[in-house]
């Protein structure tokens, strides 16, 4: 659900980011630097063809236990509606990426007792960059906006403003 898919022009693959959502009724576990994560994660797949994925173990993230799978490590409680853009002609090659995703808000956020958000509160917009799509950086100013979303958000260089818009 909610995510990006871009070509890799590099090596021809077809790479995507999405909303992978855990099933409460399996009580599953995803722990992200020792947190668990009572939302969504980031889920990571590749393509040669468009069609048929592959989602390569990428041993960054605990899934019930395992680190053999394809979660990437970003957000603190729940990513929603990642968004990735990539910026070929970055002037800084550690920020070819650039995600956006709306996050819960931890000070006000209510969970019940298996840890599944049932008040997420206002949350923000967040952001981050990386090098390879892979391994990413959070930005230090996070939430960049206070909002509240229920979407997939959007992320788009606009070249008459010269700046990024959300």
């Amino acid at each position: 659900v909610y995510g990006t898919v871009l070509h890799d022009p590099a090596d021809g693959r077809f790479r995507m980011w999405y909303m992978a959502a855990r099933d409460p009724s399996r009580n599953h576990e995803v722990h992200i630097d020792g947190r668990r994560i009572s939302g969504c994660a980031v889920g990571y797949s590749e393509s040669g063809d468009g069609i048929q994925r592959a989602k390569p173990a990428l041993g960054l993230v605990s899934f019930n236990g395992s680190m053999k799978n394809n979660l990437i490590p970003l957000g603190r409680f729940g990513v929603e509606g990642i968004c990735v853009h990539d910026d070929e002609n970055a002037s800084d090659p550690s920020q070819r990426f650039k995600a956006v995703w709306w996050e819960h808000d931890a000070h006000s956020m209510k969970v019940d007792e298996t840890g599944m958000v049932v008040d997420a509160g206002t949350g923000g917009l967040y952001a981050a960059w990386s090098a390879d799509g892979i391994h990413w950086e959070v930005h230090p100013a996070n939430p960049v906006v206070d909002c509240f979303s229920d979407t997939g958000q959007q992320l788009v260089w606009d070249s008459v403003r010269k700046k990024y818009v959300a």
